[in-house]
């Protein structure tokens, strides 16, 4: 399963020749070209209109037990 959770909020850019470096908690996550207007983002992000989301695989934590009656094993 994954889930995506909007950061549209938390993202900063810096202009580095002629692209702008997009950073999420310090870490580049992408790039904007200036002249083309075109954004690439790495694996694991998605950009949906004016939003840009993580995309985040949630793993079901499995019980230790199975066949417990409320909760007791």
């Amino acid at each position: 399963m994954s889930q995506t959770i909007n950061i549209t909020k938390n993202i900063t850019g810096k202009i580095s020749g002629g692209t702008m470096v997009l950073y999420h908690n310090d870490h580049p996550i992408g790039k904007i070209d200036l002249q083309s207007k075109e954004m690439s983002l790495e694996e694991g992000y998605e950009a949906q209109g004016a939003d840009i989301y993580s995309l985040q695989s949630t793993v079901e934590q499995e019980q230790y037990a199975e066949d417990c009656d409320m909760g007791w094993c």
